[in-house]
């Protein structure tokens, strides 16, 4: 009698939309899960240089920018040579030149022609970050399936293999929930460490 389960009429259409409605939002939170984790893996890639082509930058002219927030950058344009392919870009624009006029920086060259510096703490942040994301997509997995259990038949006849299975998805998902916000937290800590020290 403690179950959270009612029984339902028969003819009453939520009895059979709950179910289906509640799989295809599983559907969708995972393949939205699929589109934000793959952005995270791409940028994680270039923050680690494996995607890319790295080069060296050397600036010809940079100016400053004051922030109220953040600290000032100073963007710069100059040339960057492939390290390997013989590719040239005369016209080369970094955002914010950590080393300053004709001193070569290390980069990469992204697939839009942008320019990036491969450092570990934005891999460990983007690391953070796919945590995050699958935090996001297990609470509303969780939500889903406590949504979705509270059928317990169907016409007047009890499904509880459907509670159950629901029940099961709740656990597995709050599990999943509870390790990726800590190792999400985790990974963000040393993410800023490691920014604040410089690397």
């Amino acid at each position: 009698m403690g179950r959270h389960t009612r029984t339902l009429r028969p003819g009453d259409p939520w009895s059979w939309a709950r179910t289906p409605i509640g799989v295809l939002l599983l559907l969708g939170i995972v393949a939205l899960t699929g589109l934000l984790l793959r952005w995270a893996w791409t940028d994680f890639r270039y923050a680690t240089a494996q995607s890319g082509t790295p080069g060296t930058f050397s600036a010809r002219h940079c100016h400053t920018i004051h922030q109220t927030r953040g600290g000032d950058v100073h963007p710069c344009t100059g040339t960057f040579v492939a390290t390997e392919g013989g590719f040239t870009d005369h016209s080369a624009h970094l955002d914010d030149n950590p080393v300053g006029v004709n001193k070569p920086l290390r980069l990469l060259r992204e697939s839009d022609g942008s320019y990036r510096r491969p450092l570990v703490s934005t891999a460990v942040l983007d690391v953070a970050a796919a945590f995050g994301i699958v935090w996001a997509a297990a609470v509303g997995a969780v939500m889903v399936c406590v949504g979705s259990r509270r059928v317990s038949a169907v016409d007047g006849s009890p499904a509880r293999s459907k509670p159950q299975l629901w029940a099961s998805l709740q656990l597995w998902f709050t599990v999943v929930a509870v390790g990726s916000v800590a190792a999400g937290v985790l990974s963000l800590v040393v993410g800023i460490v490691i920014a604040l020290t410089g690397h």
